[in-house]
């Protein structure tokens, strides 16, 4: 299945590869050296934050200690990263918390920073956030403190979108009275059986337009699940045609 991932990103050849966080499963030494070689083998720029799988749970005293010493040394010494060409600026936060090992979000020191980046921005060019845990919140429940905050970036700073992963489900959606467009990411290669197929996602950006394809894993490889096109008009994000409902089987 890796091997076939990365023969798909070679065929896509993108700008940019996104990683929001899991580089492993369970943050040993033996994990990270595979996530560091696979990383390698794609042959495009990668842009990766930490997720909750990456810190130590099993060592204690590192957890809360050096929780990112591993992932620094094999994946990359900045948590923050950023990447910029033309057309696009991309920014990474970190959203782990050592002391919440499942749950996070970004400190207020954190999105000071990213608010300084977004708003020295000038225009003209696509602006992104990268987290690991989402900025959507839960259904039926209020957003946090640190969401409600990046939801605002979007009116003060004109972010567009927002990529995450955790929750390992493909999903794409207008927040915030329509002036973010969240993307998240499913399980591009678990070997955990799961209700939806390993999959990631192809997002091409257009002028005032994005377009999110889901490449699913059908057994032999990655081929489009369902595609979904969004387009921004003055700061308000609307669906264009019919919305997808296809579902992303899963294959053992």
């Amino acid at each position: 299945m890796a091997l076939a991932l990365v023969r798909s990103l070679r065929q896509l050849s993108p700008d940019l590869v996104v990683v929001s966080g899991d580089v492993t499963q369970r943050a040993r030494i033996s994990q990270f050296r595979v996530g560091q070689r696979f990383l390698e083998r794609i042959g495009r720029p990668c842009l990766v934050v930490p997720g909750n799988h990456d810190l130590p749970i099993h060592r204690p005293m590192h957890r809360f200690r050096r929780p990112l010493d591993a992932y620094q040394l094999y994946i990359s010494p900045n948590t923050a990263p950023r990447y910029e060409n033309d057309r696009m600026v991309v920014l990474g936060v970190d959203t782990t918390k050592s002391w919440r090992w499942m749950g996070g979000g970004a400190t207020r020191r954190r999105l000071k920073r990213l608010r300084d980046d977004l708003c020295d921005l000038p225009p003209g060019r696509w602006r992104v956030l990268v987290t690991h845990h989402p900025v959507l919140p839960p259904p039926l429940r209020r957003a946090k403190p640190w969401q409600a905050a990046v939801a605002r970036l979007a009116r003060e700073c004109g972010l567009h979108l927002a990529l995450s992963g955790h929750h390992h489900r493909a999903l794409s959606k207008v927040w915030h009275r329509g002036g973010l467009l969240v993307v998240a990411a499913g399980a591009s290669l678990s070997s955990r059986f799961r209700t939806e197929a390993n999959s990631y996602n192809a997002l091409t950006l257009d002028h005032d337009r994005v377009v999110v394809q889901v490449m699913a894993w059908n057994g032999y490889g990655y081929s489009e699940a369902r595609r979904r096109s969004f387009r921004l008009n003055a700061g308000v994000w609307m669906e264009e045609g019919p919305r997808a409902r296809g579902r992303l089987r899963a294959r053992r």
